[in-house]
């Protein structure tokens, strides 16, 4: 009569394959918490990345629209001032921007450098008035020459370049460098009426295209 085989677990302290089997196959399931770990990430994570991707394509978008001459560079910058006139007649005068601030952020010379912080800002030049019924109050179409001094990760970026701005309809500044929107606000000295505007704030949301080595 043949021998029996034992009955698993019966005590004789051997396994059988089908049991070793099993053994192995349960040791491999993750347990129901770390399952749901696995199949719900970490939603911080997640938004982290998606930002760290976002900025990146937001650079390269910025560089790729520089224009080819010169380094590869640009970026994009708020600038903040007080800036003052000096009318000659009605229709004419001076204008004048001292210890201004031009924040960026960016990269410049070929993409070597990043802009790290705040710099100044500052102008000159002349002004003609453009009258127009219901406009604002300071109407004007100005030229001259700015400086800017701009902090980098390798040393300052210093420009001296000709550019002007105009304060009719939607108010632009131009320069080979900088280029945005901008407008005069309060508070201002002087109300059009009585006596001529001779200072106020100005405010600029501009683009920086062009990419300089810096100056230290």
């Amino acid at each position: 009569m043949p021998e029996s085989l034992p009955e698993p677990g019966s005590g004789c302290g051997v396994a059988t394959p089908d049991l070793i089997k099993l053994q192995f196959i349960l040791s491999r399931v993750p347990h129901r918490r770390h399952r749901g770990a696995h199949l719900y990430p970490d939603p911080g994570r997640i938004f982290v990345k998606r930002v760290v991707v976002a900025v990146t394509v937001a650079v390269l978008a910025l560089m790729a629209s520089v224009p080819g001459a010169g380094a590869v560079g640009g970026g994009a910058c708020r600038i903040t001032a007080h800036i003052a006139f000096a009318p000659k007649s009605a229709g004419d005068g001076g204008w004048m921007i001292e210890r201004g601030i031009i924040d960026c952020v960016g990269l410049l010379a070929g993409g070597k450098n990043r802009i790290t912080g705040a710099g100044e800002f500052s102008g000159s030049g002349t002004y003609t008035t453009v009258p127009a019924p219901g406009g604002a109050c300071v109407q004007q179409v100005a030229t001259g020459r700015f400086s800017y001094r701009i902090p980098t990760s390798g040393g300052y970026v210093v420009i001296d370049e000709p550019g002007g701005y105009t304060l009719v309809g939607a108010g632009a500044l131009s320069t080979p460098t900088l280029r945005g929107p901008v407008e005069i606000a309060p508070p201002y000295s002087g109300d059009c009426v009585t006596k001529p505007v001779t200072a106020a704030s100005f405010l600029a949301q501009a683009t920086l295209y062009r990419g300089l080595e810096p100056t230290l």
